[in-house]
């Protein structure tokens, strides 16, 4: 091949737009929507690093409008007096400990609603219906202004989450910078879609 047909192979090649990394950080005012998963009976998996500890800090949420106008109490998770507190269809448990390791945490499992802290199950949750879509790093809703602005500070590795009905995996989301403007958020590698931060400040690769 000549020179010129090569050169023209190199730039006529599709260069990749998104770069997958092991982990991002949440700094305590960032936060995801996922409008179009509403969390209906669903499990979640994810793998978190908190290195220090903070009260409140929300790992995820759903934004529920009903009456009771607290998505906190739904699809959620949370650490408070160094435990998990958990969303049970409009009701809270706890349990576990927390720690400062790199930790995958099951909620809602599929065998009698589980909630898992490293294969060790720390308490139950029960059928969840709430009407509002899922948050990562947020707790809740406008109705419920304690829990409304991303609070997490940590890492995340990956969250998954499955229909429990159907065993679907309707997400599998990785931390990923976008190369064309060096924006950090998470890929879901089911629907191919490159999900950035919806609060303030950045995401950080570290």
């Amino acid at each position: 091949m000549s020179m010129f047909r090569s050169l023209m192979a190199q730039q006529s090649t599709p260069q990749p737009e998104y770069e997958f990394l092991t982990r991002i950080r949440a700094t305590g005012s960032q936060h995801i929507n996922f409008p179009d998963i509403i969390p209906y009976n669903h499990k979640l998996e994810i793998k978190l690093q908190m290195p220090r500890y903070n009260n409140d800090n929300h790992l995820w949420g759903a934004n529920y409008m009903g009456e009771f106008g607290d998505g906190a109490r739904y699809f959620s998770m949370t650490t408070y007096n160094r435990k998990y507190y958990w969303g049970t269809n409009g009701d809270e448990m706890y349990g576990g400990t927390w720690n400062s390791n790199e930790n995958i945490i099951i909620y809602n499992d599929f065998n009698d609603h589980e909630v898992k802290v490293n294969g060790t199950t720390i308490g139950s949750g029960n059928e969840i219906y709430t009407e509002g879509y899922f948050y990562l790093f947020k707790r809740a809703n406008a109705y419920a202004p304690a829990e409304n602005s991303g609070k997490y500070v940590g890492y995340i590795y990956y969250c998954k989450m499955w229909d429990r009905d159907t065993e679907e995996l309707v997400l599998d989301l990785v931390p990923a910078r976008r190369l064309s403007d060096s924006v950090l958020g998470l890929y879901d590698n089911v629907t191919n879609t490159f999900f950035e931060n919806n609060g303030t400040g950045s995401f950080v690769a570290d």
